[in-house]
């Protein structure tokens, strides 16, 4: 597998990644929003890449794909992965970079915070980003939207969000990446913040507009 990489774009470079888990639907709509924002706007001194269905032979073959063995694709993320996906996604970073990387998830189905929208943060060094993000977040979430809260946000070194090679984590330890994270979206969501496709894109869309305001401050 070869990722593509002629494209007119600028100086800063986001790597926008989802279904590293095959099973993992909700993020992509999420995902979806985020391009359709990004179609209609993007500033010039930005580029993209967007891998929307890493583990797409995980659909094919029946495999929920998330704890596979010996590993998943989000921790393949080695000096040697074993998935050409992943191959390919860390060739063309370590070729054109990664200051912004964000990869779209689903938690876990019910239950605690499996519930809600919450942001991994991954870092305790960057936490002064992670919070300035999530603030931009919650100001930037429209009446269609799923809601966000960022008291909602899994912090780091906590329960399982540890060190991994995950997509993420390793995008955070990139020199030039000023901020990496995984968005959860949940699958069914709670009474008052009830799950559907067009909340999740509304959520993206939002999503999109928070990146751009992130970088322009």
């Amino acid at each position: 597998m070869k990722i593509h990489s002629d494209f007119i774009g600028g100086n800063i470079s986001i790597i926008l990644t989802a279904r590293h888990h095959a099973c993992e639907s909700t993020g992509n709509y999420v995902l979806e929003g985020v391009l359709d924002e990004f179609a209609k706007s993007l500033p010039d001194d930005i580029r993209i890449l967007c891998v929307p269905f890493v583990d797409c032979d995980g659909v094919i073959k029946g495999d929920q794909g998330k704890s596979r063995y010996p590993h998943d694709h989000n921790r393949d993320y080695t000096d040697k992965p074993v998935y050409a996906e992943v191959a390919a996604i860390k060739e063309y970073i370590d070729a054109h970079g990664c200051n912004y990387g964000f990869d779209f998830h689903s938690p876990w189905h019910t239950g605690d915070e499996n519930d809600n929208i919450f942001i991994v943060r991954n870092s305790v060094e960057n936490e002064l980003n992670f919070e300035r993000f999530a603030d931009i977040l919650e100001k930037s979430i429209s009446e269609k939207s799923m809601d966000y809260k960022k008291a909602n946000d899994h912090p780091p070194l906590t329960g399982w969000n540890q060190p991994s090679p995950s997509f993420a984590c390793t995008m955070s330890e990139r020199p030039e990446c000023r901020l990496a994270f995984t968005l959860e979206s949940t699958y069914f969501g709670t009474e008052r913040n009830k799950v559907s496709s067009e909340r999740l894109i509304e959520l993206g869309k939002c999503f999109a507009k928070s990146i751009k305001m992130f970088i322009e401050k």
